[in-house]
């Protein structure tokens, strides 16, 4: 059996590091914002819309309004936190007011 040059020993697995973003949502339906984190914004805001989502299927159609790039699962998901928590909620509104209702 030939072995290519990328296979590593036994028990040493190559750690893929992966990008994750805390987004915000916002239903055309009701007008209310749902947070959440994953590592692609553009397949997570299609089971969202497709009525994948348990907890979003009744209020779907999802504009996204907001992402936000972190180094890790344990960052978004920090953040994500943050963002959910009664006193941060009024500076989710200042961030999705000052720009604009704009990603970035």
């Amino acid at each position: 059996m030939e072995q290519s040059g990328t296979c590593l020993p036994a028990g040493r697995a190559r750690k893929i590091k992966l990008t994750y973003y805390v987004y915000i949502l916002k239903s055309l339906k009701d007008s209310n914002f749902y947070v959440g984190i994953t590592n692609n914004v553009g397949r997570r805001l299609k089971e969202h819309n497709s009525g994948y989502q348990k907890s979003t299927k009744a209020r779907k159609p999802f504009v996204l309004v907001y992402k936000e790039c972190c180094n890790n699962r344990q960052l978004a998901r920090k953040r994500e936190k943050q963002l959910k928590l009664g006193y941060i909620r009024e500076s989710r509104k200042f961030i999705l007011n000052t720009r604009g209702g704009a990603v970035w």
